[in-house]
């Protein structure tokens, strides 16, 4: 359930500029013993003053108290002078026996005692998240026990001082980053401010007078939706260059009141079993969860999308960036937590003249309740929002909530180094046997020098001529458009695998433009495309372009097969630092972008060795049809498609999988049905077309799947929850609110001994009554909705490796 009122708070400080310098670390007072905590004077008195030291700015408090400062490791050294106030109050009782406490992250730093005038302080608090100050009597009672923290002091490493209580404000600027050394939080506040309102958007820029450098965020309300976008810009328009920016930080927030709260994310892709995986951990003070990638694809270690959860009210958060990214999220005490994701920290560089660019872009959702329906809140603003729409469609099927959204196709794959005259026979055997596929699927191999012929992916040297895009003449002598035809003759589109921003050294794409490739030119070596040259953006936009034409492609699978931080970063100049990998991505977006202004219904397949680029700015210019290469494999486990279809759904809708071809065995299909399916039916020349192969089973499962689909882009709910355990049964619903809806998977895992369970539905209406229709023996019976909601659907499923799958609707 979304929380309209919390997204307007958080909008009302995107669109404010900060009142005056601000202290930007959030101070909460703990327990004060009397009265308020004074900033800037005690707490019965306009000043400070520790007998006979006058103090000019600090923090006045009463004994017991406890005040913690979030600091959040941007500073060295702290300074202060502590002692009881010297005021027209304390003066008229002695002096009491007090204790003073310095803590960072719940360790003890300081401590001083005593009955003294005052107590000097000088300690190292570098790498300090949360500082505590603490005061209290453990002789004396508390009464009139005036106690201040004179001349509170912090120091960063470049020697600059934040003076805390002087000027101090709680109107905290909601991304952060750094310019000339400085913390935003230092500055912001004198920088020249603009919000404008644009086709209900907003538009917020902050301007250095001095500089030039102009702050630029464009920000989507999406209205009645509890949801916020926001794009970040920097940009020079000054006469000069800029400082150095570092630390883009594009949400640094702390979130109040989240009692108990967890921090729920997901593993990325790494062609493992366990890709997607679950981060599951509870805040504690002081404690750091890290999420980053590594080696510049984006999903490549961790999925840059959190949830923190606490008492009935979350916030899920998803960045856009398809490159290097970090994320640290701290558990601060009384229920704060705070959040800081952007930009790596390697990242140092200044704006030249004229300069422009994007960084990663930030959405947050703001939801009720547990972590499943936050999550489907999450799912819904992806629909609604995010996921590519379809403008050449009326199918009532996929308008959702007035969006008409494009479904990820239902494809079958060929080897692209299968000779054309055996995707003629596939062909036959498509429109023969009526198998209701979308687009037929040719992979790698496709290409090069005759000599180059390699029939399947593990025979021949078809690796070795990524960059020679020249048709390969033994394979396809009547080139691809001629297949490409055939394909459309019986209504299948054609999807073309490309590798475009990789290169073999001394292939034609390198030999073009040599100055465009980065890498070691040798023999055999592989080189990759400057993306951060405009000029090399071109070329590729008018190479993909003219492909597209030639063969008539309406699905453009752009695979990534390398890591590109290494070469983005060898490439960096001094006090340039990430500007390459910043270019390089925002011209791959261009890229994307201008693909598919050119070419209206085309869709581009994201895949980068599986799913290593999945960050949301992905998510809104393609679908990912492959999302683990864990599936390459000919042996590979089903428990993995089953985990990872689980794992992923909280957080990706478009994210498909496929099968390899194993014949009757509906565990394995099922296991890969997602948004996208991807069918394999002969798809080497070493697998001969076959009379005796089950067709009318594989018309069923593809037919099943073209049933369900649908239900895909609704609520998902674990009723059995995936684990890697193959003594359980793993099951889950997919659940279409507009429609009534849904479909129930169920699998008994291969050393699981129980024969029948019960199934407990999700989100459906109680008072309703639903039809299930069993699509295994093709029953159906009725339930009431209150019964599939506490007692379930029995299910019995005989054999290990075995499944169900049920489909309900309601009357």
């Amino acid at each position: 359930m979304y929380s309209i009122g919390r997204k307007e708070e958080f909008l009302k400080k995107l669109l404010t500029k900060p009142n005056d310098k601000t202290f930007q670390l959030r101070c909460k007072t703990v327990k004060n013993g009397w009265g308020e905590i004074g900033f800037n004077h005690g707490v019965d008195s306009d000043t400070i003053n520790l007998y006979g030291r006058e103090c000019s700015y600090g923090i006045g408090m009463h004994s017991p108290a406890e005040v913690e400062l979030y600091i959040k490791g941007l500073y060295t050294r702290l300074t202060c002078f502590v002692g009881q106030e010297s005021n027209r109050i304390t003066k008229l009782f002695n002096q009491k026996y007090l204790t003073y406490k310095i803590l960072g992250d719940g360790k003890e730093l300081w401590l001083g005692e005593g009955k003294v005038d005052y107590h000097s302080v000088d300690i190292d608090i570098t790498g300090v998240q949360t500082l505590t100050l603490m005061v209290y009597s453990p002789v004396d009672d508390n009464n009139f026990g005036h106690v201040a923290w004179g001349d509170l002091t912090l120091y960063n490493s470049l020697g600059k001082t934040l003076c805390v209580g002087k000027n101090f404000s709680e109107n905290r600027y909601p991304l952060s980053f750094c310019y000339g050394g400085e913390f935003s939080g230092d500055f912001l506040y004198k920088w020249d401010f603009k919000c404008e309102k644009v086709e209900g958007n907003y538009k917020v820029t902050y301007q250095d007078p001095e500089t030039g450098l102009a702050l630029i965020i464009d920000i989507i309300d999406y209205n009645d939706d509890a949801a916020l976008w926001w794009d970040v810009y920097f940009e020079n328009r000054g006469e000069a260059n800029t400082k150095q920016i570092s630390q883009i930080k594009v949400l640094d927030y702390d979130f109040e009141d989240f009692d108990n709260a967890t921090f729920r994310s997901a593993k990325g892709s790494n062609c493992l079993i366990n890709d997607f995986e679950p981060v599951c951990e509870t805040f504690k003070t002081g404690e750091t969860i890290d999420l980053y990638t590594e080696n510049g694809r984006s999903t490549n270690y961790h999925m840059p999308y959190f949830n923190i959860n606490g008492k009935e009210k979350a916030v899920i958060g998803a960045m856009g960036w398809s490159g290097q990214w970090r994320g640290r999220f701290t558990g601060l005490s009384h229920t704060i937590q705070n959040c800081a994701i952007g930009l790596d920290d390697y990242v140092d560089f200044y704006l030249m003249l004229g300069e422009k660019v994007q960084v990663p872009s930030m959405s947050l959702v703001f939801s009720d309740g547990d972590f499943e329906e936050n999550q489907n809140d999450f799912r819904g603003f992806l629909v609604d929002h995010i996921i590519p729409e379809d403008k050449f469609s009326d199918n009532p099927l996929y308008n959702i909530r007035g969006k008409q959204i494009k479904p990820a196709p239902i494809c079958v794959m060929g080897w692209g180094g299968m000779k054309t005259s055996e995707y003629e026979k596939r062909i036959e055997v498509i429109k023969k046997h009526k198998l209701p596929y979308e687009y037929y699927w040719m992979d790698a191999g496709w290409y090069g020098p005759e000599d180059s012929y390699s029939p399947d992916e593990h025979t021949g040297d078809w690796a070795m001529h990524v960059g020679n895009w020249q048709v390969n003449p033994k394979a396809h002598p009547k080139g691809l458009r001629y297949l490409s035809d055939k394909f459309a003759e019986i209504g299948l589109k054609f999807l073309l695998w490309v590798e475009p921003q990789r290169a073999v050294y001394g292939t034609p794409a390198y030999k073009e433009h040599p100055e465009f490739w980065l890498g070691e030119r040798k023999p055999g070596s592989n080189l990759y495309l400057n993306l951060s040259d405009d000029r090399a953006c071109d070329w590729l936009i008018d190479f993909i372009s003219g492909l597209i034409e030639k063969f008539n492609i309406k699905c453009f699978r752009e695979d990534y097969n390398f890591d590109p931080l290494a070469p983005w970063r060898d490439l960096d100049q001094e006090n340039r630092r990430g500007i390459t990998e910043i270019k390089a991505v925002n011209n791959g977006y261009r890229f994307w972008k201008t693909l598919l202004e050119r070419f209206p219904g085309l869709i581009i397949d994201n895949c980068a060795s599986g799913g290593r680029r999945l960050d949301i700015n992905m998510a809104k210019l393609s679908f990912s049809l492959w999302r683990t290469d864990y599936q390459c494999f000919f042996d590979y486990d089903p428990m993995g498609p089953q985990l990872a279809q689980n794992w992923i759904s909280p957080w990706n809708i478009n994210a498909s999988a496929g099968t390899q071809e194993f014949p009757l065995d509906t565990f394995r299909m099922r296991a890969c049905m997602a948004t996208g399916y991807c069918m394999h039916l002969f798809s080497y020349e070493a697998r001969p077309v076959k009379d005796d192969y089950p067709y009318d089973w594989h018309r069923r499962m593809l037919l099943d799947y073209a049933r369900i689909r649908p239900y895909f882009y609704g609520k998902y709910y674990s009723i059995m929850p995936a684990e890697f355990n193959y003594n359980i049964w793993i099951s889950y619903e997919m659940y279409r609110e507009d429609l009534d809806e849904g479909c129930v998977f169920v699998f008994r895992e291969e050393k699981s001994n129980y024969k029948t369970c019960d199934m407990v539905l999700k989100g459906i209406n109680p008072d309703k009554i639903y039809i299930i229709e069993d699509l295994d023996d093709n029953t159906a019976f009725e339930m009431k909705g209150s019964d599939l909601l506490e007692k379930g659907i029995e299910v019995s499923i005989p054999n290990k490796l075995e499944s169900k799958l049920y489909v309900f609707k309601g009357k």
